[in-house]
């Protein structure tokens, strides 16, 4: 399923509709990228055509911003191979 970035949400949620009827599956609920993953494969399967018209549903999201996890004072870690 195609995941789309729609900041018109709330920070940190997603829902899960089709881009053809506008028919919303589920949501806005709060979750990443993983969660809405899990409950689109839970209602859909590895399918992503709407029951009601036969368009592509879609998972939106806007997902929380996090900073990078290494950064100029947190560095890549040296690894040193025997």
């Amino acid at each position: 399923m195609r995941v789309v970035f729609n900041d018109k949400l709330e920070k940190g949620t997603f829902r899960i509709r089709c881009t053809y009827c506008g028919y919303l599956y589920y949501g806005p609920a709060e979750g990443d990228r993983t969660t809405a993953a899990r409950k689109a494969a839970e209602l859909f399967g590895d399918s992503s055509i709407c029951p009601q018209c036969g368009g592509e549903v879609v998972i939106e999201i806007n997902p929380t911003e996090e900073d990078n996890k290494y950064n100029a004072s947190h560095p890549y870690p040296d690894f040193i191979l025997p």
